[in-house]
């Protein structure tokens, strides 16, 4: 059997703390799309210039359930990375994988919310979260993780 670690490895922490701040910032992005969505895509209309009444015809003829279905979005993957941030402080591979796979996914949230460019904060979220799923890529599978990953799985932990 391999000796024990002696504490839970720095990578994995930083994976757990850049989880969390993926959760975080995605969950956040997922209110402000459904509270304030259809605010914010009118205030981004009258900032190009458009009149109020072209603003409100416009929204009228258009379907804006893609601001609900993006806050959906963010919701659910910031729960789902949230739940696997819990299960992960044991470094099982299978939540490990999970992780990698929601990361990649939140990346691709990050470039939505980019592109929609709503608000300052839905922005500043978006690169937060980015940044940190990038992190959980890279510290997810460095030796230290898969060591104490292997260590737990050997001792039945």
């Amino acid at each position: 059997m391999p000796q024990a670690p002696q504490k839970t490895p720095v990578t994995l922490t930083i994976t757990l703390i850049g989880a969390l701040v993926v959760a975080l910032a995605n969950l956040v992005n997922g209110v402000i799309y459904l509270v304030s969505g259809e605010d914010l895509l009118i205030e981004q209309a009258k900032s190009l210039g458009l009149s109020e009444e072209l603003v409100q015809l416009a929204l009228e003829s258009v379907d804006t359930s893609i601001v609900t279905t993006r806050g959906v979005i963010f919701l659910v993957t910031g729960l789902i990375v949230g739940l696997l941030a819990l299960a992960l402080r044991s470094a099982a591979t299978w939540a490990r994988v999970v992780l990698t796979l929601f990361a990649l996914g939140s990346l691709l949230t990050m470039l939505i919310a980019l592109n929609d460019n709503l608000s300052s904060l839905i922005v500043l979220l978006a690169f937060a979260s980015g940044l940190a799923a990038l992190t959980v890529l890279i510290t997810i599978w460095l030796p230290p993780t898969n060591r104490y990953a292997k260590y737990r799985k050997m001792s039945g932990a």
